[in-house]
């Protein structure tokens, strides 16, 4: 979120809506719980890569046989939780909350 006061002027007239929340939040970032998910498959395979190439392509390997309709269930979940996460990031001041 780009917060200089020439931005927040051009933001204000195109309309946008600031949040009052930490820049860096990851409770508020949606990615991280697709991030989990590759990370806990990949945790589970029986024997790891030795190389961070052949890591890299396991990796690829993983997501790339993670359904959509799996992905799209943890964003959906998480746009509906957001105003719950967007207050108790508020409340805990930017450090970690029960999400």
């Amino acid at each position: 979120m780009h917060t200089s006061p020439v931005d927040r002027v051009v933001g204000a007239e195109l309309g946008f809506k600031y949040l009052d929340h930490p820049a860096h939040s990851p409770n508020l970032n949606p990615i991280e719980n697709c991030w989990a998910l590759l990370k806990g498959r990949y945790q589970k395979l029986p024997k790891k890569p030795t190389t961070v190439d052949a890591m890299f392509k396991e990796l690829r390997r993983i997501w790339d046989k993670i359904p959509q309709a799996t992905i799209d269930r943890i964003i959906d979940s998480i746009i509906d939780s957001m105003p719950r996460r967007i207050e108790g990031v508020r409340k805990r001041r930017g450090f970690a909350t029960k999400y």
